[in-house]
């Protein structure tokens, strides 16, 4: 009810607001979205966890799964004036995945890469086939970067960020990474990092079966 009642409120329907106002109330909608969502990811991840979760394989078009999640982070992309570059091949074939649980896969992949990169960086994302078994998606920020210890933690439950990562971005336990984990296992397929070190940037990648 906080929610639909902040939303009607930054639509002035109950009138109009000051600057100040809807600054206040957007705080709160944001804050509300951001509890709803932390929530709806502890679920998933006890579903996924005890086996009650339902993996719904159909054909699926990943181009176009991978389009819908970029247009997702496009408008917190422009805010900090990061180029996003995309390379998707065109003549890949269907594939059978839970179209719902992959696209939560790539869209946190994406929103991470844009939240760890710094103002005016670049965002490579990438989509092709490997070796006519696998399909590759990856995505390269210029953020912050990891090192090997950091790489290693990645995934586990609680993680523990860096005082980098707190810095560059305040919130999170890692917890939608983990849940990444968990569909990724449910696929038959694998999910992975890779940085030169702090400051260079880091690349996540996700290789998934055709068949």
């Amino acid at each position: 009810h906080i929610k639909n009642i902040s939303s009607l409120l930054l639509e002035d329907v109950y009138g109009p607001l000051t600057k100040e106002q809807k600054w206040g109330v957007k705080v709160i909608f944001e804050k509300v979205q951001e509890a709803i969502d932390v929530t709806n990811l502890y679920l998933s991840v006890a579903e996924l966890e005890a086996g009650h979760a339902i993996i719904s394989k159909e054909k699926t078009d990943l181009v176009q799964l991978v389009k819908e999640q970029i247009k997702k982070i496009l408008y917190g992309a422009n805010q900090k004036g990061i180029e996003v570059i995309t390379e998707l091949q065109k003549d890949l074939p269907k594939i059978r995945v839970d179209a719902e649980k992959i696209g939560t896969v790539f869209y946190t992949i994406l929103d991470n890469g844009v939240k760890y990169s710094p103002q005016n960086g670049k965002l490579f994302i990438n989509l092709k086939k490997l070796e006519n078994k696998y399909i590759l998606f990856s995505c390269q920020d210029s953020g912050i970067g990891l090192s090997k210890e950091e790489i290693s933690e990645l995934g586990k439950i609680p993680y523990q960020r860096s005082k980098r990562a707190r810095s560059a971005h305040g919130t999170g336990i890692g917890l939608a990474l983990y849940l990444s984990n968990l569909i990724i296992r449910g696929h038959g397929a694998e999910l992975w990092a890779e940085s030169e070190g702090h400051g260079k940037g880091t690349t996540f990648n996700v290789k998934i079966p055709i068949d």
